[in-house]
């Protein structure tokens, strides 16, 4: 039997062109499975955020728990002219290299009948977005929409890091009001 050269040429550049798709579509299956499952994401190529303050951790503690974290209060203010605030007080703690746009020492807390219920936290740096403010204080909204969003301020409400929040929010108390500055959160009741 006479083999045709045309025939055998065509089947041959067949086999080829076939075994250079599989290899392609092994080798694109190689590199997808080294990718992490999440490599859109932005958070997981970014370092994590160290807190500068954890509120989630140190919100309902007494003021002695608190004194045991961050050390004696620079200030202490009794609320006397208030009855629905009362008993309660206000302690400025000193945090360091912070902005300073708020608060009088860093990071003050409210306190009502002996819990830290209220905190407003001066970051050491400003930031760019809303969520990067709130992981220097410990709190990540994930990836929640803001309740309110505002030329100064953005705001959430809900469950984060395990605290029911009445209020979360970042501020831009910047001399600017273009970079976010300042970190308020409170306890829901």
């Amino acid at each position: 039997m006479k083999r045709n050269p045309s025939i055998f040429s065509l089947i041959l550049i067949f086999l080829i062109w076939l075994g250079l798709i599989l290899g392609c579509a092994n080798n694109s299956n190689r590199l997808n499975s080294q990718q992490p499952a999440n490599s859109n994401s932005q958070v997981s190529s970014q370092p994590a955020i160290k807190p500068v303050v954890d509120i989630p951790q140190l919100i309902g503690k007494s003021p002695t728990e608190l004194d045991k974290v961050l050390g004696k209060p620079a200030v202490v203010t009794k609320i006397t002219n208030d009855p629905e605030m009362m008993p309660g007080e206000y302690r400025d703690y000193k945090i360091e290299n912070t902005t300073g746009n708020v608060t009088q020492e860093g990071l003050m807390v409210r306190f009502y009948k002996q819990q830290a219920v209220h905190f407003t936290l001066d970051l050491p740096r400003l930031t760019d977005t809303p969520e990067e403010a709130l992981l220097m204080a410990g709190i990540d909204v994930k990836d929640t929409a803001a309740k309110i969003k505002a030329p100064l301020a953005d705001r959430w409400t809900g469950n984060f890091n395990g605290v029911d929040f009445k209020d979360v929010a970042a501020l831009k108390m910047d001399s600017g009001g273009k970079k976010y500055s300042t970190v308020q959160a409170e306890r829901a009741k």
